[in-house]
């Protein structure tokens, strides 16, 4: 029976017992959301590449709805990423994809890692830009997601309903978080029509902020001038601490833009990027005393939208000048307490890793190792007509969907080949607006 392309019609259809069995179990409950804009509650059930076909089941519905996956924009799992096995490793490719998982061997050709959803995964070594020992970064709040718990004042609070929040305007909102380390870094999205905003850190309180009296930092974008950073001092009210120019316009519209707050309390340094760009470094001789775990945004005049917040440790180098970033000469070791290495990786064994250097060959423990950044090689670009998919562990792939069925997803990564994950760990999908689910690119 062919469906229609209305989600009414859908749900009507399968609460009317309209619809198909698919075998196996359904994924973890999420949010289905349509090009359209339209949304419902679901899990995913069933997959069929030869006619497009996506089942999902609706909580309310008795029988499973079949609709192609051509209408889908996403599948979202509104749960928190489970954490991460014990000394993972992230491995990072040129095409876009971020897995994680045990190392068991990397040569000259070819890396070997085992991930806790997939299984054994081969990766082509000069595929690889990165590898980062996931224990070096703890991720304190990413979200929002439905069900989220924020403050707009000191004694209101509010649960968000999807994955972005409105702030109104000339008013402080955020998320109430355990803690911000005092070696912080905060990415976050921000869509707003003029670059005249604030966002406050280390607070401990939102009704400091609402009286004036700033415990911790605020940083604050004034038109397409300054950014500027700012704290309170008793009996001083906020003050200017640090200002910096900003070189080109920050072009707003009402699009989103990343920003990304670094702060690091024991070398007394803020630094700020906007969309991938360091726009200010600053020192400060008086950091907060008792740092609070409130990170707060304000529109000034505007209502802005907040969304993709990510606050995590921070291993202190600001991106684009360390070994973060692959290097187009030699491989680049970082080690944890700070040093560095330079020279080509020649295996890993694990415990530890061989690397040549001018000094001669060395081995070094893998536990003391924060990241290794690989010598560029030849650049694969992301294919954008591929859906992304996020599991649990929040390994991240760029995928065809070959099939679902029997609590088993079937997919095609760009990086891994051909692999299966249970459907239950699933955390997103999303699909390109021209996606067909997964069929061969005509190219």
């Amino acid at each position: 029976m062919k469906r229609t392309a209305t989600l009414s019609m859908w749900i009507s259809a399968a609460l009317l017992g309209v619809g198909i069995r698919a075998p196996g179990g359904p994924s973890a409950p999420g949010t289905l959301t349509l090009h359209n804009g339209d949304k419902f509650a679901a899990a995913l059930e069933a997959f069929d590449r030869d006619t497009g076909a996506l089942t999902v089941r609706h909580p309310f519905a008795r029988d499973p709805i079949e609709l192609p996956a051509s209408a889908v924009r996403s599948f979202i799992v509104a749960e928190k990423p489970a954490p991460s096995p014990q000394n993972a490793w992230i491995a990072a490719t040129s095409v876009g994809e971020s897995i994680r998982g045990q190392l068991t061997r990397l040569d000259g050709e070819r890396l070997a890692m085992d991930n806790i959803h997939a299984g054994a995964i081969t990766l082509e070594r000069r595929d690889i830009t990165a590898l980062v020992w996931s224990a070096a970064e703890r991720v304190l709040y990413e979200g929002p997601e439905a069900g989220d718990v924020w403050q707009r004042s000191p004694n209101e609070t509010f649960k968000t309903d999807g994955a972005a929040v409105k702030v109104p305007a000339d008013s402080w909102a955020g998320p109430k978080l355990s803690e911000i380390p005092r070696r912080a870094r905060m990415d976050f999205t921000l869509r707003l029509y003029a670059p005249n905003f604030r966002i406050a850190f280390y607070e401990q309180s939102l009704r400091s902020l609402n009286e004036g009296d700033h415990k911790g930092y605020v940083v604050q974008f004034a038109q397409d001038s300054n950014v500027l950073l700012m704290r309170s001092r008793p009996m001083a009210g906020l003050e200017r601490v640090a200002h910096a120019p900003l070189k080109a316009p920050i072009r707003a519209n009402a699009r989103d833009i990343r920003f990304v707050i670094f702060a690091d309390l024991e070398r007394r340094r803020v630094a700020v990027s906007v969309e991938n760009r360091i726009v200010a470094d600053w020192t400060d001789d008086a950091v907060p005393e008792k740092p609070g775990a409130i990170l707060a945004f304000y529109g000034i005049q505007q209502q802005i939208t907040v969304s993709k917040i990510r606050v995590a440790d921070w291993d202190g180098r600001l991106p684009g000048g360390d070994a973060s970033s692959a290097s187009a000469t030699e491989d680049q070791i970082a080690l944890r307490n700070g040093d560095q290495l330079a020279g080509p990786v020649l295996a890993i064994e694990p415990p530890v890793c061989r690397v040549r250097t001018r000094h001669g060959e060395l081995s070094v423990p893998l536990i003391n190792i924060h990241r290794i950044a690989f010598k560029i090689g030849e650049m694969r670009g992301r294919e954008s007509d591929r859906p992304r998919l996020r599991l649990s562990d929040d390994s991240l792939f760029w995928i065809r969907l070959l099939k679902i069925e029997e609590g088993v997803a079937h997919i095609e990564s760009k990086s891994a080949g051909p692999l299966r994950v249970p459907v239950s760990a699933i955390r997103e999908i999303a699909w390109p607006a021209a996606s067909d689910g997964g069929a061969p690119s005509p190219k």
